[in-house]
C-alpha cells in the first residue's frame, strides 16, 4: 500500500511536468511569428572580428555557424537561428522545472507547477513575437538558466563563472537583467551551508560579481575606441540581414560609437510609465501573494545566515532599478521580474525544505478557483512588449488617461 502511495506521488508529477511541455509547445505555435524587429535583427551584424565590442557574442556565434551552413547569413537566416535559440532556452527552463521538481519533496512537487506556467505565460510568447524576436536578452536567460540547474545540482559551480560572463558579452544589460539569478541563488545556496563550503562558495559569487562588473564597465566605456573605423561595415552588414534593408542606426551609434540615447529615449517615459503603473495595479493578487511568502520566510527563518538568504531572493530584482530610472524598456524589465521570481523561487524550495513548505502554503492558492483564475489571467498580456508593457496596458492607459503611446 505504501508503495503504492510513493507511485501515485510521483506519478502526478510526471504527468503535470509532461502538460508543462504541451502547454509550452501550444505557446510556441500559437504566438511564433516570422518577423522580427530592425534593432534585434541589426544587433547580428555586431561580431568580434571588429575587436572585444559590446554585444559582439551572439554575432560572432552567427557568424560562425553562417561559415558552415550556407546561406544562413541573411534575414531568413537571422530568424531560423532566433526561432532557434528560443527553443533552446524553453527547453533548458523546462530542464530547469523537471530537475527541481525531481529534487523537492514528493509530496510538494505539483506545487511548483502553477509557479512555471505563470512564468511560461509570460516567458514563451515574449521571445517569439515581433518585439522581441531575435533579442539579446533571451541569450542572457539561457545562460542564468543554465547556472541555476548547476546550483541546484550543486555541480560543476566554477562554471558559474563563465557563465555569467557569456550572459553580459552576449548583452552587457545582463549584469541588471538576469546576472541576478546566478549571484543570488549561488549566495543563497552559501547561507545553507557553513565553514569552508559557505566561504568557497562566497569566493565563488564574489568571483562571478567582479566578472560582470569588470565587462559591464568595458563595454560601457572602453568598448568604442576604434568604432568609426567599422561603423560603415557593421552598418552594410545590417542591412543585408533584414529584408527590406530595415535598420536600427541608433544601436549602432550607441554600442559602436558610444553615442548616448538617452535624451531620444526619455522624452516617451512618463505615457510609459502610466501603463507601468497599470500593469502594477492589475498584477496586485500576485503582488500580495509574493510578499505574504517573502514575509513568513524572513520571519520564520532561524538564523542570521538563514534571514540573509530570504532577504536576498526578495531583494534580487533591486538589480534593475538603474534600468528602470535610465531607460524605457518597461516591458523588458517586467518580463525580468517575473522570470527572476519564478526561477529562485523553485530553485530555493530544492535548496531549501522550508521554502517547498511555504509554497505551498503561502505563495499557492489553496482555493482551486482561484488558482485557476491567477493560472489563466496571463493570458491577457500576452504577447508583452518591450517599451510598452502589452497592447492590453496600452488600451487601457489610454482610457484612463488620455493619451497616445
Amino acid at each position: 500500500m505504501k508503495s503504492r502511495d510513493i507511485k501515485n506521488q510521483n506519478a502526478l508529477p510526471c504527468l503535470l511536468f509532461v502538460l508543462l511541455i504541451f502547454f509550452t509547445c501550444a505557446l510556441y505555435a500559437h504566438y511564433r511569428t516570422f518577423d522580427i524587429a530592425p534593432i534585434n535583427s541589426t544587433t547580428f551584424a555586431f561580431s568580434y572580428k571588429y575587436g572585444f565590442i559590446s554585444r559582439g557574442l551572439i554575432g560572432s556565434v552567427f557568424s560562425l555557424i553562417s561559415s558552415i551552413i550556407p546561406d544562413l547569413y541573411s534575414p531568413g537566416g537571422v530568424i531560423k537561428f532566433s526561432l532557434w535559440s528560443a527553443v533552446l532556452t524553453y527547453a533548458v527552463c523546462l530542464t530547469f522545472i523537471g530537475i527541481s521538481m525531481k529534487k523537492t519533496e514528493s509530496s510538494l512537487r505539483s506545487y511548483e507547477v502553477p509557479l512555471s506556467i505563470f512564468m511560461l505565460w509570460f516567458l514563451v510568447p515574449t521571445y517569439i513575437s515581433v518585439c522581441n524576436l531575435g533579442r539579446l536578452d533571451l541569450y542572457c536567460l539561457l545562460f542564468s538558466l543554465i547556472a541555476a540547474i548547476l546550483i541546484i545540482e550543486k555541480k560543476f559551480l566554477f562554471l558559474c563563472i563563465p557563465l555569467s560572463a557569456l550572459g553580459v558579452m552576449a548583452h552587457q544589460g545582463c549584469v541588471f537583467m538576469y546576472s541576478n539569478i546566478i549571484l543570488i541563488l549561488l549566495f543563497f545556496l552559501a547561507m545553507q551551508e557553513d565553514g569552508k563550503k559557505r566561504r568557497n562558495l562566497i569566493i565563488l559569487d564574489a568571483s562571478c560579481f567582479v566578472i560582470v562588473s569588470v565587462l559591464f564597465l568595458w563595454f560601457e566605456l572602453f568598448s568604442h575606441g576604434n568604432g568609426n573605423l567599422y561603423y560603415d561595415s557593421i552598418i552594410k552588414d545590417a542591412i543585408s540581414l533584414n529584408y527590406g534593408g530595415n535598420i536600427h542606426e541608433g544601436v549602432v551609434k550607441k554600442e559602436i560609437l558610444g553615442i548616448s540615447l538617452a535624451d531620444t529615449e526619455l522624452q516617451h517615459r512618463p505615457v510609459l510609465l502610466k501603463q507601468l503603473l497599470v500593469f502594477v495595479v492589475m498584477m496586485t493578487p500576485y503582488i500580495f501573494l509574493l510578499a505574504r511568502y517573502f514575509t513568513h520566510m524572513i520571519k520564520t527563518a532561524s538564523s542570521i545566515p538563514g534571514k540573509l538568504a530570504q532577504i536576498s531572493l526578495a531583494a534580487g530584482p533591486l538589480t534593475l532599478i538603474p534600468e528602470i530610472i535610465l531607460k524605457i524598456d518597461y516591458g523588458r524589465w517586467v518580463i525580468c521580474f517575473i522570470v527572476y521570481y519564478v526561477v529562485v523561487i523553485i530553485a530555493a524550495s530544492t535548496i531549501n525544505p522550508d521554502n517547498a513548505k511555504a509554497l505551498k502554503e503561502k505563495l499557492i492558492p489553496k482555493n482551486k478557483i482561484a488558482l485557476f483564475i491567477l493560472m489563466i489571467y496571463p493570458a491577457v498580456f500576452q504577447p508583452v512588449l518591450d517599451t510598452n508593457v502589452s497592447a492590453l496596458t496600452r488600451y487601457i492607459a489610454r482610457i484612463l488617461f488620455g493619451f497616445t503611446a
